[in-house]
């Protein structure tokens, strides 16, 4: 039986993209008990006991925070976590407050295989840096897979297609219910909960529950504003003032800003709390789930702790709101909603000992799955509706137009993507033997002729674009260059030696034979007949196929003239990559990943869990929890294990140091332990001068004699003990040494302690692929630090794809890269911090012992810089990668291509891969500068200015993207601290053909890379190249060049234009549109047009104009007019909404609902909803704002009383009002001119 279009392509995406077992209509679960930890290297001096953690995906489990205690704890603790077969590990951890005790990474297909068999039992090692027994994790995992699971297909794609639509999310919170024994103390003491919601990184919480509602405030709230921050002054008074009332009519709310009101009791229960109007939006961007945390909010205490949490799976929610016949469930006309409830697992202990264990829940894992403990059940559930929202509400926030913007770029790709895969489907007709590409030799000749130009011309382009002038690029990649291209006319025109000599000296030369646009467009016109727009790059694959040779020059080639032929979307390189990963799975040989593993770390493997291993003891249970519950609610003053106060030194002690660094490093401490016992000897010697003197300066002078106070303090000091020791001190010669002596010994052990702890010698690495290996390409990834293990793969599995390569992940140094990741992710601890360092500065100059303690304390705290710590140990990884690529790509005769990304410190090992491939270059090593194809570096503290980075350039074959965020307050406070200079994660690189691509409508923060990096991908990869490449000039790409003598422009074709600096008379700039009057040696006058920069090449080009060529480069605005086009539009979305489902009388569903029933109500809120939102909420409010201005400003005297003004200032009123009831009312800012205006 003939397979249809769509099992053909279901079939095609589950070889290309398989998920984990296949399975695309099955909704998995795994439970995971983790029973007991050993031997765990905890923190000698720590307040809390040791928590565990499980991760799936985005899913992240922890254990209850108390009910395990010690070195050795048994957690007993059982999690659910949902997968839905893109997962590629389970990542287990065990941390102790801020610190990664262990780790470990579990392939999730060796997890489902054990468990397909009954249970998945083992006992982990888990990696850590410490010495002694190795610590190890006793776990059981099971899972369902059952029919009875199963979604019907009907509903799953119903689902599918919504969240397809939906653009936004809007969480309206119900109730919140908190079980008595984590809410009550005694009956007395009750916490005070908020509820946080954080979908992806966007996060809205409430106000904090103070007041009880009495048996009268049955049906009223107490009512506020929702909070804009963490910390507000406003809290201080602990709702102090509130008081219950009424809920607001309508009109009410309509007159005032939105309230949004809580009511709180307590029963038997617990505490029950009824929220009322409390509504977030969320911007959707395939999010998977809605996390919700409820905390305590403590007076004066940071952080607060938190109670309980849960997760909400978005993936489930869209098919709860479909029927098993994929109809909508509450199908009233309004947007698709769906009402959930979500149980709290607890994340602490409970306030009271719950006396005895129960045997059966002992026997079953505890609460089912819900992430509690053996000795815990689900500590509360939230109730909450979710709305799906297709038509986006204005969403205040940040990062509003890039969602926006980013929401049709993911549906472009996702449709390319979807397109492609059917297409290959289709001409492969379900044969899973079949490429579909057809035989070079079939092709018309003029086809081949006109495809071997094309791919020459492309080759040539691509090198030239690698050098900074074309007699380097002539020296470097003549014989790369010629190799590539005579092996492209050995396939493509074999009898044709007058054209392959002609494109061998065009390779030789580095000189284009044609101009690229010109060669693609020839060869479109070349296939007959008139091909589609999939069908004209089939040859490429062909050429993939038959390729003899690698290498990342001839991927990159081809990759262009996939580029060339369809440059729209990117949809030729997309297509082109789906080519690579089909020829692997037809059987192409593809080369393994590197290995990249540290021997030491290699030996430990996981063994069974015997059957007695997996029950804990009851009484060992009992102990845990006593203790637990101590250290959380009784223990004043922390845990101190004085035996393991010495052991960290002396382990830290036996790691080795980075050969050739002791030379520096004790030099450097010793001259450092001389400026501290400088300083302190100074600083004690001063003050002691001081405090002899001050009885003849100060108390003794005779213009204080006056005082009675004056005379006894001038009695007792003057001639006393205390006088004359102070003059012993401050004239005596050994008592300096001795300052100098003790002053210079503690700070050469703390310099040299910090110094040696930088220059450690790498104690953990490993490259683990992201899949199976189901392509030629290589993608390897480097997460430069870490808010949890999950974040060492979890970014760069981004469903879409991003990429059709195999995705590789890297993984070194865990416990630094977590340190710096919650140095990261404590925002408001560094602002406390650095408002303490400010206030302790200024307090230490009112004395020299204070002050040189401060600055010793500065100086010492640099040393260890953990971002420090963390680019050193990059660096050694990426001379070790370098050594594993080039090993790798000589082993399979050049056939291996990696593409290098990395973030922050990941950014770093990329830098240092590049310079150890430079210097195996340099030794001979020719497959070196023949391995990498693209190169993208986000957020790297890397210098900026630093020349090496051309040379470093030559080593991409494709693109170079460094994405940076001027605004990064992390790295640039940094960078202060270490002089001033640039960084390339807060500043452009100046090098040739370095696109630099601003970070601003992505991230707000530096520890928001991995939260974003879904956006950030598909830009970069998705978004087509920037900058430099992107500058046009009639019509054909190039180059932009500008120095102190001369200013240019060089195309694909070899094409220039070059003028003098001293010619240019007037310069001009319009939305990245350049314009510039050059005037030539004869008097006549040339205009030169220049189109495509950026908006944030304008600052860096008026500096120069205005610098180098004393031109002011000239900005024009557009221009705003109320268009009647754009008036019509508007109007017709608003009687689109209201004729839409017109009946045949002529009426509307809002005219036949009854009046007063629910209905109705529906019908207008949906009304108001897609109308006036969608007209007046646009582009932030700005057309309902900037009618306000008018009417506030014009002052009328004789037409003020006028019906139709007033008419206008009631519509204004009334627009404004729906806005804000629907939350999506926005103060819009002023310009200067309207500021001037008002």
């Amino acid at each position: 039986m003939a397979q249809t279009a769509g099992e053909r392509f279901a079939q095609l995406q589950r070889r290309l993209f398989p998920r984990v077992e296949g399975r695309e209509d099955v909704k998995g679960q795994l439970f995971v008990t983790v029973v007991r930890a050993t031997n765990l290297n905890l923190p000698a001096f720590r307040w809390f006991p040791p928590q565990a953690v499980v991760a799936l995906g985005n899913h992240e489990r922890r254990s209850p925070l108390g009910e395990a205690f010690g070195a050795h704890p048994v957690f007993g603790w059982r999690a659910e976590l949902p997968f839905t077969g893109h997962e590629s590990h389970l990542v287990f951890e065990v941390v102790c407050e801020e610190f990664l005790v262990g780790s470990c990474l579990v392939p999730l297909q060796e997890v489902l295989s054990g468990a397909a068999t009954g249970e998945y039992r083992r006992v982990l090692p888990l990696a850590e840096t410490g010495q002694g027994e190795r610590p190890e994790l006793y776990v059981v995992v099971t899972t369902t897979l059952e029919g009875d699971l199963r979604v019907p297909v009907v509903q799953e794609e119903a689902a599918k297609q919504l969240r397809a639509r939906t653009s936004q999310i809007r969480v309206t919170l119900r109730s919140l219910r908190v079980a008595e024994k984590f809410a009550v103390d005694n009956g007395t003491n009750k916490i005070f909960p908020y509820v946080a919601a954080a979908c992806g990184q966007q996060v809205g919480r409430t106000k904090a529950a103070f007041l009880l509602a009495s048996q009268e405030d049955a049906e009223k709230f107490v009512f506020t504003s929702l909070p804009n921050s963490n910390f507000e002054c406003g809290e201080l008074l602990r709702g102090r003032f509130e008081k219950y009332r009424a809920v607001p009519s309508s009109q009410e709310r309509h007159a005032s800003q939105p309230q949004y009101g809580y009511r709180m009791r307590v029963d038997a229960s617990g505490i029950q709390v009824s929220y009322c109007y409390v509504e977030f939006t969320f911007w959707y961007q395939q999010q998977e789930l809605l996390e919700l945390s409820v905390f305590d909010d403590v007076f004066l205490v940071y952080p607060d702790p938190l109670v309980a949490n849960g997760a909400l799976d978005l993936n489930e929610a869209f098919r709860l709101a479909f029927a098993e016949d994929g109809t909508l469930l509450d199908d009233d006309g309004r947007q698709p909603s769906v009402i959930m409830r979500v149980p709290l697992s607890s994340s602490i202990a409970s306030l009271r000992p719950s006396g005895t264990l129960g045997s059966s829940a002992a026997a079953d894992g505890g609460d089912g799955g819900t992430g509690g403990s053996t000795s815990s059940h689900v500590a509360g559930e939230i109730e909450l509706q979710i709305e799906f929202l297709e038509e986006p509400l204005a969403c205040p926030t940040a990062l509003e137009s890039t969602f926006r913007r980013a929401i049709r770029a993911k549906k472009e790709v996702s449709d390319l993507h979807r397109e492609s895969l059917q297409y290959l489907a289709d001409i492969t007709e379900g044969d899973l033997t079949a490429s579909g590409f057809p035989p070079l030799e079939d092709l018309f000749s003029e086809q081949r002729r006109a495809l071997a130009i094309l791919c020459s011309c492309c080759a040539v382009a691509m090198t030239r674009r690698l050098a900074s002038h074309e007699g380097r690029a002539t020296s470097l990649y003549t014989d790369r260059l010629r190799s590539v291209t005579e092996a492209l006319c050995q396939l493509l025109v074999p009898n044709d030696p007058e054209l392959q000599d002609e494109l061998l000296s065009s390779a030789r030369d580095v000189v284009t034979y044609r101009p690229v646009d010109e060669a693609a467009e020839a060869y479109r016109r070349n296939c007959r007949p008139p091909l589609s727009r999939w069908e004209v790059l089939l040859p490429l694959g062909s050429l993939l196929a038959a390729a003899s040779t690698g290498g990342a020059l001839l991927r990159i080639t081809l990759r262009k003239v996939a580029d060339a032929i369809e440059p729209e979307s990117c949809a030729g390189r997309l297509f082109f990559e789906l080519m690579e990963r089909h020829l692997v799975a037809l059987g192409l040989p593809a080369p393994e990943p590197p290995s990249l593993e540290l021997a030491e770390a290699a030996g430990a493997e996981p063994r069974v869990l015997a059957a007695e291993e997996a029950t804990p003891m009851a009484f060992e249970q009992h102990d845990q929890l006593r203790r637990g519950r101590a250290a959380m609610y009784t223990n004043f003053f922390p845990e101190i294990e004085w035996s393991r106060l010495l052991d960290k030194q002396l382990e830290e002690a036996q790691v080795a140091i980075i050969p050739g660094k002791y030379k520096y490093i004790i030099p450097s401490s010793l001259v450092l332990g001389g400026m501290c016992g400088a300083l302190a000897s100074i600083s004690y010697i001063e003050t002691a001068v001081i405090l002899h003197t001050i009885d003849d300066e100060l108390l003794c002078h005779k213009d204080y004699s006056h005082m009675a106070l004056m005379r006894g303090a001038c009695w007792l000091v003057k001639d006393s003990h205390l006088d004359g020791f102070m003059e012993w001190v401050a004239t005596s010669p050994a008592w300096l040494k001795v300052l100098f002596g003790l002053f210079a010994t503690s700070g050469t052990t703390v310099a040299l302690q910090q110094l040696r702890r930088r220059y450690f010698q790498l104690r953990e690495m490993s490259l683990e692929p992201l899949g199976p290996c189901l392509s030629s390409h290589k993608v390897i990834c480097a997460s430069g630090f870490l808010r949890s293990l999950a974040d060492v793969c979890q970014p760069w599995a981004v469903e879409g794809p991003w990429t059709s390569g195999q995705v590789c992940f890297l993984r070194f140094e865990t416990e630094v890269l977590y340190k710096l990741g919650n140095q990261l992710r404590d925002v408001l601890a560094r602002d406390l911090k650095r408002t303490e360092y400010v206030a302790t500065f200024l307090m230490s100059m009112s004395n020299p012992i204070s002050f040189q303690q401060r600055v010793i304390k500065t100086l010492l705290e640099e040393l260890g810089d953990l971002l420090d710590q963390a680019c050193e140990r990059a660096r050694q990884v990426g001379r070790l990668l370098a050594k594993q690529l080039v090993a790798a790509a000589e082993a399979t005769r050049g056939r291996l291509t990696v593409s290098l990304l990395g973030y922050s410190a990941g950014g770093v090992v990329v830098q240092s891969c590049l310079q150890g491939l430079q210097e195996l270059c340099k030794d001979g090593r020719s497959e070196a500068a023949d391995v990498v194809c693209d190169v993208v570096l986000l957020g790297t503290p890397a210098a900026a200015l630093d020349d090496g980075w051309s040379r470093l350039r030559e080593l991409a074959m494709g693109r170079f993207v460094n994405g940076f965020f001027a605004q990064d307050s992390f790295l640039l406070s940094h960078q202060f601290r270490r002089g001033g200079s640039k960084l390339a994660g807060c500043s452009p690189l100046h090098a040739p053909d370095v696109e630099n691509i601003p970070m601003d409508p992505y991230i707000t923060t530096h520890n928001e890379y991995p939260e974003q990096m879904s956006l950030i991908l598909h830009r970069i990869f998705h978004g087509g190249p920037t900058n430099e490449e992107q500058v046009k000039s009639g019509g054909q790409s190039g180059q932009f060049r500008a120095n102190s003598d001369q200013i240019g422009w060089r195309g694909e074709s070899g094409a220039t234009k070059v003028h003098a600096t001293t010619s240019i008379r007037r310069a001009e700039w319009f939305e990245g549109s350049l314009r510039l009057l050059c005037e030539r040696e004869d008097g006549t006058s040339e205009v030169v047009a220049l189109d495509g920069f950026s908006d944030t090449d304008f600052d860096a080009l008026w500096r120069y104009f205005e610098q180098t060529c004393g031109v002011y480069l000239k900005k024009h605005r557009p221009v705003a007019a109320l268009s009647e086009v754009d008036f019509d539009t508007a109007m017709r979305s608003i009687e689109d909404a209201a004729d839409r489902e017109r009946t045949l009388e002529g009426r509307t569903p809002v005219d036949e609902a009854a009046a007063g029933s629910v209905q109705k109500k529906a019908k207008e809120a949906d009304l108001m909803k897609k109308a006036l939102s969608r007209v007046f909420a646009d582009r932030g409010c700005e057309r309902i704002g900037r009618l306000r201005l008018v009417v506030d400003t014009v002052q009328l005297e004789v037409y003020h009383t006028d019906p139709r003004w007033k008419h206008l200032l009631s519509k204004c009123a009334t627009i404004e009002a729906v806005l804000k009831e629907l939350g999506a009312f926005r103060l819009r800012p002023l310009t200067e001119k309207e500021k001037l205006i008002k």
